[in-house]
């Protein structure tokens, strides 16, 4: 295994025939090294790394280096803006190490790939909105609860509509 998400644990297998002693240097930010035949190492964060193999035998030496990838696990995370009834939602991005994306709004069948979407709930009430944020080979996903309203509609009545001046007026809310 080459590529992978992080930590990223990786098999080495030496096919090298003839050799008697070994040198595998992981190329890590710790220059781990191993002297085993076929290690096992673990690359705890994202990155390349150019892990070379020194073999050494009776008639000489070889080198060999192979990449490993190792890619950041994203971070799923949004924010949404204007959750009203009737008007589009806006559905702000705030994933980090992330290229694709899916949606799903709280309703079937209403998903959507864009990575900052727009949505237009018909009805007030509470939804459960997931964001899958995926890179090459990893995905993280995150699930929050929005309450959807209807806009506000003003209403009221007075009470007491003829008053003489300096009299209270009362009013009535009818909201």
């Amino acid at each position: 295994k080459d590529a992978g998400c992080t930590p990223l644990t990786v098999d080495f297998t030496s096919t090298v025939v003839g050799a008697n002693s070994f040198i595998w240097n992981f190329n890590d930010t710790d220059s781990s090294i191993s002297f085993d035949k076929n290690p096992t190492f673990t690359f705890d964060k994202s990155g390349i790394y150019p892990v070379m193999l020194i073999a050494n035998g009776s008639c000489g030496s070889d080198t060999i280096k192979r990449n490993v990838t190792v890619f950041g696990i994203p971070d799923a995370n949004f924010e949404i803006i204007n959750a009203c009834v009737n008007q589009n939602a806006l559905f702000q991005n705030k994933s980090t190490d992330a290229n694709s994306f899916t949606w799903n709004f709280g309703i079937p069948n209403a998903t959507s790939s864009n990575s900052n979407p727009t949505f237009k709930y018909t009805q007030d009430g509470a939804y459960q909105v997931q964001l899958i944020a995926r890179n090459t080979f990893c995905a993280d996903t995150i699930v929050q609860d929005i309450l959807v309203q209807s806009t506000p509609k003003a209403k009221f009545s007075i009470f007491n509509p003829e008053v003489c001046f300096s009299e209270l007026v009362q009013f009535n809310n009818e909201s």
